[in-house]
């Protein structure tokens, strides 16, 4: 496959993860490491610590699994699935935050009526010990 299949300034080698190359392709992750299992990728690795694949855009258009003039597109819609993963993370560390939020708004109510509490003991204490040495 040359630069111009892919079109203009798209690497031909970039490479995408199994997740991303099943959501541009339309085909389950299960197909796609079933035709990685059977070398239908040859030019994918396998990278870093937890062994994360990685696909050639060129070896899914090999493969026939990606039209040459949808290199462009399948790029837009992986940059918009990693996108919405994003959102969807932030989204739920926004409801943790909430939840935790309200959680410490109780404790520092319950500690605010504590310190009250408190404090008019000590104005009663004070009261009866003033009361006693006038007395």
């Amino acid at each position: 496959m040359t630069a111009n299949e892919t079109g203009p300034g798209l690497d031909p080698q970039m490479k995408v993860t199994i997740v991303d190359a099943a959501t541009i392709t339309g085909r389950s992750r299960a197909t796609i490491k079933r035709r990685r299992d059977k070398g239908r990728f040859p030019n994918s690795e396998q990278v870093g610590s937890l062994g994360t694949w990685l696909i050639p855009i060129s070896d899914l258009v090999a493969a026939g699994l990606l039209a040459p003039d949808q290199v462009a597109t399948a790029l837009d819609l992986v940059e918009q699935a990693r996108e919405a993963t994003q959102i969807d993370a932030l989204r739920e560390a926004l409801a943790t935050t909430r939840v935790e939020n309200g959680a410490l708004a109780e404790k520092l109510d319950r500690a605010d009526r504590e310190i009250a509490w408190l404090r008019g003991q000590v104005e009663r204490l004070t009261v009866v010990a003033t009361t006693r040495r006038a007395a």
